[in-house]
């Protein structure tokens, strides 16, 4: 007997095969599942069996982990606002942002910024996914504001062309995959106590009648972002290859099941490092020990020992020193090398503040540690000798720390501020001087890092 497949279901099958795929999870707000929202946000119905989200104030959001591949999206949801109550220079929106795998902020962009009532209207963005993207936000409610708006049909595709919610299909693992396991399997990776050898669980998985494929981790994220396993079987104990952590987390995502033998479950992150299997943690603390390690510096010369003719006044943002008076002098009182950097105010001047500083570029989001030495002789008056550190985004300040300051004559000290670059910061001044005050002070080893 003969099948024969009507031509308009082969058709609709191509059709349906051909959609780009949403990474959003109940984007037409069917359920609220996978969405945070603010405590009084509602489902209510947009049309009869039409739902979507109406905030009143706060915001909602859904995080995304990367897939592998992706590089240009497009992100796109319906809006109407009835009421804007600002509070002050507040809006309803809708916005993208990136963050790293630490948590901090790559970058971000509200690309819906509505400040009086508008019906429904779609709205969408296209980016490019940052290199140190781990995970993609869409975010949308009030910032400093109040009223009623409604958000519904949230997607979220590869590529740069907006997609409505019938354009799109979703990501459920096929039936079949519910008979198909995926094994981790690395013939270098010694398997720890209480782990499974990976050979051994496919054929015990086999015998129970589920497909097997044994994987090195190379091919493990393709693997697990096909759809074609519903399981995934990690045998060596607490211990998982770090690349594939955003596909890993998109399969659980999507109703994939993770079965971990032996150990903590992800509790040992594992990165290739010469070669050889490393444990990332470790990897990583070895990572900041050098780069804190002198001289490594984003500052050209955090010794001083090539700034004896720096420049007077003026902004270039190269980390070079600059001088705001010639009463700023490199001397060789310094704790290593030839130099140290000196501010000097005598008791008649009445300055209100001498100093060295620069100027670098900021990487928003990144992790920071600034060191400096610092001694003083007979500072005195109302201030102080100080080490700082400002953020700037264009011509405004918007953070700013004296991470040391002292008074009197002290010796040789030593001062540190570990910091995060605040989301909009451009660039970072650093300034060594005194403030309000009259004496010397004299400055050394000052160094940036980006860790």
């Amino acid at each position: 007997m003969r099948l024969v497949i009507p031509a308009c279901l082969l058709a609709i099958t191509a059709l349906c095969l051909a959609q780009p795929v949403s990474f959003v999870i109940n984007g037409e707000c069917e359920s609220t599942a996978k969405w945070q929202l603010p405590p009084d946000a509602e489902v209510v119905e947009r049309a009869p069996r039409d739902p979507c989200v109406l905030i009143t104030h706060g915001g909602g959001r859904q995080v995304i982990w990367r897939q592998p591949g992706w590089g240009t999206m497009t992100a796109a949801v319906d809006i109407r606002a009835q009421e804007v109550r600002q509070e002050p220079d507040g809006f309803a929106y809708a916005a993208v942002y990136q963050h790293d795998d630490f948590g901090a902020l790559v970058q971000f962009r509200d690309f819906v910024q509505l400040r009086e009532p508008h019906g429904w209207e779609r709205y969408s963005y296209t980016f490019e996914v940052n290199p140190a993207t781990a995970t993609i936000g869409l975010h949308f409610g009030f910032y400093r504001a109040r009223g009623r708006a409604w958000f519904d049909n949230w997607t979220l595709v590869e590529g740069g062309v907006a997609k409505a919610p019938g354009e799109v299909r979703t990501r459920p693992l096929p039936a079949d995959a519910a008979r198909s396991a995926v094994i981790w399997y690395q013939q270098d990776l010694e398997l720890p106590p209480g782990g499974m050898p990976p050979k051994w669980a496919a054929e015990v998985l086999a015998e129970a009648g589920i497909r097997t494929e044994l994987v090195d981790a190379t091919e493990l994220s393709e693997a697990l972002s096909s759809g074609r396993h519903g399981l995934l079987v990690l045998p060596y104990g607490p211990m998982y290859p770090r690349q594939v952590r955003g596909a890993l987390i998109g399969h659980c995502t999507v109703g994939g099941k993770l079965l971990v033998v032996g150990g903590y479950p992800l509790n040992e992150p594992l990165v290739r490092e010469g070669g050889q299997w490393a444990r990332w943690r470790e990897v990583l603390t070895e990572r900041r020990r050098e780069a804190l390690a002198w001289p490594s510096n984003l500052l050209p010369d955090g010794g001083f020992e090539a700034t004896k003719d720096a420049p007077t006044g003026g902004k270039e943002v190269d980390g070079r020193w600059h001088r705001d008076s010639e009463e700023c002098r490199i001397v060789p009182h310094a704790v290593e090398g030839d130099g140290a950097a000196m501010v000097e105010v005598r008791p008649a001047e009445g300055v209100g503040e001498r100093r060295w500083y620069a100027w670098l570029p900021a990487r928003r989001g990144h992790d920071y540690v600034f060191t400096a030495r610092m001694r003083t002789e007979g500072v005195a008056g109302d201030g102080y000798a100080y080490a700082a550190v400002y953020q700037y985004r264009g011509e405004e300040l918007i953070s700013h720390r004296d991470v040391g300051t002292l008074t009197g004559t002290t010796d040789w000290e030593a001062m540190r501020w570990d910091f995060r670059a605040e989301p909009g910061a451009d660039a970072i001044f650093i300034k060594l001087g005194l403030y309000r005050c009259h004496g010397r002070a004299w400055f050394d080893r000052v160094q940036l890092v980006d860790v």
